[in-house]
């Protein structure tokens, strides 16, 4: 539901240059793009510290030079 409001404001803004992506956490290493932000609202604060450790470099790598995680 967040991600259909969220294209509707896009698509009401006339945004053009902005994609979004849903998808398990555990695939992040099968992505081929690079983002200028990656946004994991409430994500992390499901996972298991172990897990949460494994994760967040292999996001960080997805971020193009100037991106951010949020």
């Amino acid at each position: 539901l967040q991600l259909e409001i969220a294209e509707k404001i896009k698509q009401q803004a006339s945004i053009e240059n902005l994609t979004f992506r849903e998808l398990d956490i555990a695939q992040v290493e099968q992505l081929e793009e690079k983002f200028d932000r990656i946004h994991c609202r409430f994500v992390l604060s499901h996972l298991s510290w172990n897990t949460i450790e494994y994760l967040i470099p292999l996001l960080f790598r997805q971020l193009a030079p100037t991106g951010a995680l949020v």
